[in-house]
């Protein structure tokens, strides 16, 4: 299990604290859905049981910093400015839980 712990910092920006190893789930959370529309992190949510299910094969996200896939069991993230780190492949049940929290932290 994937341990998230949402945090606004002084200046009011949400930050998220997870284990070691999966510093590109925060960073894609804070990026792209701290500071994207609510709009769109729905639009994650609906992917995932379309893809679980099979009537998507997959769902790729690329953005400037981040390149998300999700497969039926496991999604990899990526971050682009984080290079020298290897992409991370994690269940979707976590990622999806963990998108969740973030989103009812966040107001998303």
């Amino acid at each position: 299990m994937i341990l998230l712990r949402a945090i606004v910092d002084g200046d009011g920006f949400p930050i998220a604290v997870v284990e070691h190893g999966y510093r590109h789930l925060a960073s894609y959370l804070e990026d792209e859905i701290a500071f994207g529309t609510g709009e769109h992190a729905q639009q994650v949510l609906a992917m995932i049981p379309k893809v679980r299910d099979g009537r998507v094969s997959q769902w790729e996200e690329f953005s400037g910093a981040h390149h998300i896939t999700v497969r039926r069991t496991t999604v990899t993230l990526s971050c682009s400015y984080r290079a020298n780190q290897p992409p991370i492949d994690m269940p979707l049940d976590e990622f999806q839980k963990s998108l969740e929290q973030w989103i009812a932290v966040v107001g998303r």
